[in-house]
C-alpha cells in the first residue's frame, strides 16, 4: 500500500459551486474536482481508495485519476447505480476502477485493506452514520485517511425569502430524510471523532443559484415537489399548489438567490 504522509500544511479551501440542476440527475453532475476538492490535496499515486455510496461513479473516476495506478473500488447498495458506474468507467477508459454492490454498514473487505475511504452525500441518509463510519475505519490501514461530505439542510437561505419557500424546503427535508437528520453535515467532524478517527478537521463550501438560468432551473425543480406530494395525498392540494406557484414566481425575480452549505471532514486512523 502507498504511504500517506502526515499532513504538513492546510489543503486548498473548497470553492463555491453554482447549482446545475434541471432535467439531469444531480448525482450524474458530481465530479471529484467539485465534490472531493477538500480530499484531492492528500491523494497520491499508488494509493488504494474505497468510494462508499459511489452512485453512478462520476466522482469515482476523478478519484481514480488522482491515485492511478492505484486501485479504486466503488460500492453502492443499489445494483442499478453500480451498473451505471461500470458503464461510466468503461466509457472513460479507467482500468484501475472496479465497482460492486455493498452495504456500508457491513463492508465486504478485509481489515486494513485501503489507504483512503471517501463518502459523499451518504451519511445524511443513514439511520446509524456512526456505525457506518466505524466500519469504514475497520477497512482502513493504520495511518489511513477518511473524507466525508454532506449538505447541511439547516443552512438554506433564500432572497427574497418568502415563507412558502422555506415551508417547501422544510417539508422536503421531512419527507426525503424520513426522520433522519437533514443537518448531518455540520456534525461530520464530530462523527469522525466519535468513530475513533484522529486529527479530525472540518471544512465547508457553498452551493448556490444566483444567475437567471440557475435560479429558474432550481425554482422549477423545487416547484415539482408540492405537486408530487399532492398526488401522494401528503397535504392540502390548494395549499401545495400555492407553494409551487410561489417558487415559480420567486424564480422569475431578478433578485432571486439561493444557497446551501456543504460540510466536509477528514480524519486519520491512528497507527
Amino acid at each position: 500500500m502507498a504511504t500517506l504522509n502526515p499532513r504538513q500544511q492546510s489543503g486548498p479551501s473548497p470553492q463555491p459551486v453554482s447549482w446545475s440542476g434541471g432535467t439531469v440527475p444531480r448525482t450524474v453532475q458530481r465530479t471529484a474536482q467539485k465534490d472531493a476538492a477538500f480530499l484531492l490535496h492528500y491523494l497520491r499515486a499508488g494509493m488504494r481508495l474505497l468510494d462508499c455510496g459511489c452512485g453512478p461513479g462520476t466522482i469515482t473516476v476523478g478519484l481514480a485519476d488522482a491515485v492511478a495506478p492505484g486501485e479504486v473500488v466503488g460500492v453502492d447498495i443499489g445494483a442499478q447505480q453500480i451498473a451505471l458506474a461500470r458503464a461510466n468507467a468503461a466509457q472513460k477508459g479507467k482500468p484501475n476502477i472496479r465497482f460492486q454492490v455493498g452495504d456500508v454498514s457491513s463492508l465486504p473487505f478485509e481489515d486494513s485493506s485501503f489507504d483512503v475511504v471517501y463518502a459523499n452525500a451518504l451519511l445524511m441518509w443513514l439511520n446509524e452514520p456512526l456505525g457506518a463510519l466505524q466500519e469504514m475505519r475497520r477497512v482502513l490501514r493504520p495511518g489511513g485517511l477518511i473524507g466525508v461530505r454532506d449538505p447541511d439542510g439547516g443552512s438554506t437561505v433564500y432572497d427574497p425569502g418568502g415563507a412558502g419557500l422555506y415551508q417547501v424546503s422544510e417539508l422536503g427535508k421531512l419527507l426525503a430524510w424520513g426522520g433522519r437528520d437533514p443537518r448531518t453535515g455540520r456534525r461530520n467532524r464530530g462523527l469522525l471523532r466519535a468513530a475513533g478517527f484522529a486529527r479530525c478537521e472540518g471544512f465547508a463550501d457553498c452551493e448556490y443559484a444566483g444567475a437567471v438560468d440557475t435560479v429558474e432551473a432550481f425554482a422549477e425543480t423545487q416547484a415539482k415537489w408540492p405537486a408530487a406530494w399532492a398526488e401522494a395525498g401528503l397535504g392540502d392540494r390548494p395549499t401545495l399548489q400555492r407553494l409551487a406557484q410561489e417558487y415559480l414566481e420567486w424564480g422569475r425575480s431578478p433578485d432571486a438567490f439561493w444557497a446551501m452549505m456543504w460540510c466536509s471532514a477528514i480524519g486519520w486512523k491512528e497507527g
